[in-house]
């Protein structure tokens, strides 16, 4: 419509596209003139031409009327301009990220006999300070399972319908792609556009990032969108880099450290604490899974990557879940190992751990490195 179309001869080109006739009194109109004029307030079309007047497609009102429409979920209007599934999750739609019980939050006023241990699994690591868990349960990690599987649809052909239209393609989109590391389809959100047709994505069901084509993305479909998103962003509580105190300064061993827990096949203890920015909490980690009980925040002190902080110092941290270019996932199948511990229990079990702390002192630990973290 770049050139416009003559109002003159609308209703039949009309006819001629569509094999049915157009009835302006439908909707209460007397001249296409005046439709096409009523119509300009609603849609980014433009009516010029004096004597012969032409009806235009605004390209530069375009983008800003279909970005009100997102944001004004006015998907209807869409559909007009772009083709997709009618069952397919749009651009401006939002899910939920999973959120961790309050019974669950260690707080100042709870004593050791009411810590909540929570077999967890790390699932991706950029640094002890960024890294993201699974929840062991059948809300959680079995529901990933069964998701994983359903997510299958996309090696089908008829998942070709579902390819996210270059109009659609916008931060923040929850769709579908492929990660690298198993080929297999997972959920993501598209955390920032890349030059040359790519994207980085957001794991929201493992955490982590990759940058991918647009042309491997594919629309979810609505019955996709109903889990909540299942990684929950973490940082290790009471430590910070040993290097020279910088919070986002994390050493290479550091970060492996994180890493080498996440390919352990069975689950790791987790005690949360309250939230330190919007969407990350502070966790103590422990395994519990060998002879003696083994604290991730421990070993990076002991190792000596890390060093001790203070509770105030945690406001220095950045939230940097959707900016750091060095993310990591676990480089076993994510998804294999899902399945794989789902229908094992979370390993040696967490009896050990309650045993030891049921007599100590409310807020102190009984591992002396420990006491001074949870302190």
């Amino acid at each position: 419509m770049n050139e416009g179309i003559a109002i003159a001869d609308f209703p039949s080109v009309y006819q001629i596209n569509f094999r049915e006739e157009i009835y302006l009194r439908r909707w209460k109109y007397d001249s296409f003139f005046d439709f096409f004029c009523a119509l300009s307030f609603e849609l980014p079309l433009s009516v010029r031409g004096g004597s012969e007047p032409k009806v235009f497609l605004e390209s530069q009102l375009f983008a800003d009327w279909f970005k009100s429409c997102i944001i004004e979920q006015r998907h209807s209007a869409l559909k007009m301009f772009v083709d997709y599934p009618s069952d397919a999750v749009l651009p401006g739609e939002t899910l939920d990220a999973l959120e961790i019980p309050s019974d669950l939050i260690m707080t100042e006023n709870k004593g050791n006999d009411q810590l909540s241990w929570v077999p967890t699994l790390i699932t991706s690591a950029i640094n002890p300070h960024s890294f993201w868990v699974h929840i062991q349960g059948k809300e959680y990690s079995d529901a990933v399972v069964a998701l994983m599987a359903e997510l299958e649809f996309y090696n089908e052909p008829e998942s070709e319908a579902y390819r996210v239209p270059n109009e659609f393609i916008m931060k923040g989109l929850f769709c579908a792609t492929k990660f690298p590391g198993d080929n297999q389809w997972h959920r993501v959100k598209i955390a920032r556009l890349q030059a040359s047709d790519r994207v980085t994505v957001y794991f929201i069901d493992y955490g982590g990032l990759n940058i991918v084509h647009r042309q491997d993305l594919r629309l979810l479909k609505r019955q996709f969108f109903n889990l909540k998103q299942q990684a929950i962003h973490v940082s290790l509580k009471g430590i910070k880099p040993a290097s020279d105190g910088n919070f986002n300064k994390w050493s290479v061993q550091a970060r492996q450290k994180v890493l080498e827990f996440s390919d352990k096949n069975y689950w790791l203890a987790t005690l949360f604490y309250p939230k330190i920015t919007a969407t990350k909490y502070e966790v103590c980690i422990c395994d519990t899974n060998g002879d003696e009980d083994v604290y991730i925040n421990e070993v990076l002190l002991e190792e000596k990557v890390a060093v001790k902080c203070n509770a105030e110092s945690v406001t220095e941290r950045e939230d940097d879940s959707l900016t750091a270019t060095n993310t990591t996932i676990s480089n076993i199948s994510l998804s294999q190992k899902i399945r794989l511990l789902a229908s094992k229990s979370k390993g040696k079990h967490l009896d050990s751990i309650k045993k030891r702390l049921k007599n100590v002192k409310p807020g102190i630990s009984s591992e002396p490195l420990l006491r001074d973290i949870l302190q």
